[in-house]
């Protein structure tokens, strides 16, 4: 099931909750028709709130199963600052995901959906990173790690309170994806940067 061809878009569902969904696909294999119907179906869900994988599987019952919708219910994050013996900063993302797997791929494995999530997100994550470093904007807050980790190697590097994002500011990105059985869960985005209150300093 690994190919290069893996895309992903997000979605959040629900006025209240935002719930975050994923879709998942292969360029090379799904049908262009057959994305855009599914994705029409999502974008059409007008609810409050999401709270469980069969209530979501229900709002967009009878589309088709060769892709695979993944709902995220529990993350944790972690981002640790890195200062090399130059003073170079850096830093490493940890993430822990559960997540319930909706429409499925027949043939595939449980191993083989976690690793594919897991090089969704941490391609999400780096696509997010890149974005917003070209315009200046620091989305993860990574001064403030280093600030409130290092204040002396902050004050180093640090020009009008903020430290300069760099290509290469992010040293590693480490996913720990678990897929779960359908229910009822609490639900949380996968990734929403100042908003998200999971992305906080552990």
């Amino acid at each position: 099931m690994r190919t290069n061809s893996l895309s992903v878009k997000y979605f959040e569902v629900g006025r209240r909750t935002l719930t975050k969904v994923a879709l998942l696909y292969m360029d090379d294999i799904s049908d262009p028709e057959m994305v855009q119907t599914i994705t029409k179906s999502i974008e059409a869900i007008d609810i409050d709130g999401i709270y469980g994988g069969n209530q979501f599987m229900g709002l967009i019952e009878g589309q088709p199963s060769l892709l695979f919708l993944v709902v995220i219910y529990d993350k944790k994050n972690k981002i640790k600052p890195f200062v090399d013996k130059n003073g170079k900063v850096r830093f490493d993302i940890k993430m822990k995901v559960k997540a319930s797997v909706e429409m499925l791929i027949k043939g595939a494995t449980r191993d083989q959906y976690e690793k594919e999530i897991k090089r969704a997100i941490k391609k999400e994550i780096k696509t997010t990173y890149q974005y917003t470093q070209k315009r200046d904007i620091d989305l993860f807050r990574l001064s403030e790690k280093l600030y409130r980790k290092d204040i002396k190697a902050w004050k180093k590097v640090e020009t009008n309170g903020r430290i300069p994002l760099k290509e290469d500011t992010l040293r590693s990105i480490q996913i720990d994806v678990q897929i779960q059985d359908t229910g009822k869960h609490r639900l949380t985005p996968i990734f929403e940067g100042q908003r998200d209150k999971g992305w906080e300093n552990q």
